[in-house]
């Protein structure tokens, strides 16, 4: 499956109160990662002008190595499929973290600092 259909089916399942495991969800976000690399940033997919600017001024031409992370991590919300997975990932991460450290990422950042 191409990853940006892979965008648009997470996103609507998430709009659509889909719940996943953050482990789950950590793992679609990888996927779609992987098979971003490489390719074009301007395909078709992006279809707003502003979002193409941003993407080629701080991606280049192509995807490469952690770009959708860096993506779903930024303020380029202009799709409605990015700003659900971002915010349910970063909530999944945090998850992730709390089970492993006791402590979520934002108590952990806000409290204790980048230690």
């Amino acid at each position: 499956m191409k990853p940006y259909n892979l965008i648009i089916r997470l996103g609507r399942a998430l709009n659509d109160g889909v719940e996943l495991d953050p482990e789950k969800l950590v793992a679609i976000v990888d996927i779609i990662d992987r098979e971003m690399r490489w390719k074009s940033v301007d395909d078709g997919f992006w279809t707003y002008k502003d979002a193409i600017e941003y993407i080629k001024n701080n991606f280049g031409e192509r995807f490469t190595k952690d770009d959708f992370y860096k993506l779903l991590m930024t303020h380029l919300y202009e799709s409605p499929y990015l700003q659900i997975i971002g915010a349910k990932y970063m909530l999944a991460l945090s998850e992730l973290n709390r089970r492993k450290t006791g402590i979520s990422l934002a108590t952990q950042f806000f409290v204790y600092g980048d230690r």
